[in-house]
């Protein structure tokens, strides 16, 4: 979308496909006979069946995005012909922030959210539980003695030092994560949810709640975005992985 709406005179009339006219109503009526959200794919298939030249002569990515963002143009001018959308980076400046405006976890003033320090080995269990939930069928392999006696082998095998410094790791630390586990094993099978590096505030990940269309579409973009970053620009440091 066009990142700096005008708010000035009539805009033009909104061409929802840039196919011929055949084609541009056909995909008005497919649109409208949808009976579940549009993503990516779903107008990469249909494109592909029916005006598969547009994609032929262009960046298949880019006509794909421009598609979809003339259909959300043309939905929000259903519902509100009158409203203009401004959110910051879209109408408004980035860093623009409305006064009353809800916390943020960060900002100029350094006020908004704390809290307090953590120990160092607090700070490891915390890295082992966000590695083991990583896992292909971590909410399974819990509960099997066999692997979770390897995975403390692993765990007391790393050398923490290198990932903190005074850090390290002790076998009673290694249980305590595995009780953690299969709790949350318990409540990943019953939710879908994983909650990780729970402390004052926690991350919640799952990966049931993202479709796959969706996916692949940011697979997609992903791709194209390292491409265009130089290696020299991309940090390897990573920590250890468990």
């Amino acid at each position: 979308m066009n990142p700096n709406p005008s708010d000035n005179g009539p805009e033009e009339p909104l061409q929802l496909f840039p196919g011929t006219p055949e084609q541009a109503k056909q995909f008005q009526e497919w649109v409208e006979a949808a009976d579940k959200l549009i993503c990516f794919e779903d107008v990469a298939e249909w494109m592909r069946g029916n005006a598969n030249v547009l994609l032929e002569h262009g960046d298949e990515v880019e006509v794909i995005q421009q598609v979809l963002d003339n259909i959300a143009k043309d939905f929000q001018k259903k519902i509100s012909p009158t409203a203009t959308i401004k959110l910051p980076g879209y109408g408004y400046h980035l860093d623009r922030m409305p006064e009353g405006h809800f916390p943020v976890f960060a900002t100029d003033t350094g006020t908004e959210w704390n809290a307090g320090p953590l120990f160092v080995r607090e700070l490891c269990i915390l890295k082992v539980v966000e590695e083991i939930t990583n896992k292909p069928g971590w909410w399974s392999n819990i509960h099997d003695t066999h692997i979770i006696d390897r995975w403390k082998k692993e765990i007391l095998g790393l050398e923490w030092s290198k990932y903190l410094t005074y850090a390290d790791f002790t076998p009673s630390m290694a249980d305590w994560c595995i009780e953690e586990l299969k709790l949350k094993a318990d409540l990943y099978k019953n939710t879908g949810l994983i909650p990780v590096l729970d402390y004052d505030d926690c991350v919640i990940k799952s990966d049931k709640l993202v479709p796959e269309a969706l996916k692949r579409e940011l697979s997609i973009g992903s791709k194209k975005l390292s491409q265009a970053i130089p290696d020299d620009n991309i940090s390897h440091d990573l920590p250890p992985s468990i």
